[in-house]
């Protein structure tokens, strides 16, 4: 069973497991009060919740990490090894650079900005506990720790840290590693922002080539992975908008 808690911009993804729930993502902070009024109306309390699977470190997917792990200490944070340090620094990295995926969506999200004074790109560091679950191999079966056959599949590319889940039905929880999100503007199934486009682009032949089926991003609407096949390699690195956030 998939449900989803769709925020104000991100979808978290609930997969039902025998004695509770694995939820994909978080939402920004101040998406708390709808997350756990929208958790409510899908009849799962937050202390069901076993396994919280973090595709990155963003502020749109780490938010309210810290207020789940406070509500259930026994909950268990699945991560990639490079979100620890990046969740304690409580902010979108831009060590790694990074660009728009094109010049267009460099102008939207500038005037964005301008409109949206509380965009600021941080979050509530997060810093890792004992009972977490901390993923140092770039593919890693999750059936020993989750009891379901679930697998994290690194998918760098719009961060470093960035890990997707695939279920027994070869459906792709993805994150941020591809998105049905501001399309009119070119995005082309990518996310507004990428780090890496290079390697973002291998990161799509490896779930073309993974026989992946279905991909539920955190933002926007489910796609069939046709959708992948016809855009990848897309967009150009000539042809992205400059990152720039003083």
């Amino acid at each position: 069973m998939i449900k989803r808690v769709k925020l104000s911009k991100t979808n978290c993804w609930l997969l039902s497991l025998s004695n509770g729930y694995l939820l994909i993502d978080t939402g920004y902070e101040q998406d708390r009060a709808v997350f756990f009024k929208l958790l409510a109306k899908q009849g799962v309390k937050p202390e069901e919740i076993r396994f919280l699977f973090l595709t990155h470190h963003h502020d749109d997917h780490s938010g309210l990490i810290n207020d789940l792990a406070s509500i259930d200490p026994e909950i268990r944070l699945i991560m990639h090894a490079e979100s620890v340090e990046l969740l304690k620094g409580g902010v979108n990295t831009r060590d790694y650079g990074g660009v728009w995926c094109n010049k267009r969506m460099k102008k939207a999200a500038e005037f964005y900005r301008k409109i949206n004074k509380s965009w600021g790109l941080s979050f509530q560091p997060y810093i890792i506990r004992e009972n977490d679950i901390v993923l140092t191999e770039g593919d890693c079966d999750l059936e020993n720790i989750t009891g379901r056959k679930l697998r994290s599949v690194y998918s760098p590319g719009h961060t470093t840290d960035s890990i997707s889940l695939l279920d027994e039905d070869m459906n792709l929880f993805c994150g941020d590693a591809a998105s049905d999100f501001l399309r009119i503007l070119g995005t082309s199934y990518t996310p507004p922002f990428i780090t890496d486009l290079s390697q973002f682009y291998v990161t799509w032949q490896k779930i073309i080539d993974s026989g992946v089926k279905k991909l539920y991003p955190a933002h926007g609407n489910p796609f069939d992975i046709s959708k992948i096949k016809k855009n990848i390699n897309r967009l150009s690195p000539d042809k992205t908008g400059e990152f720039v956030w003083d």
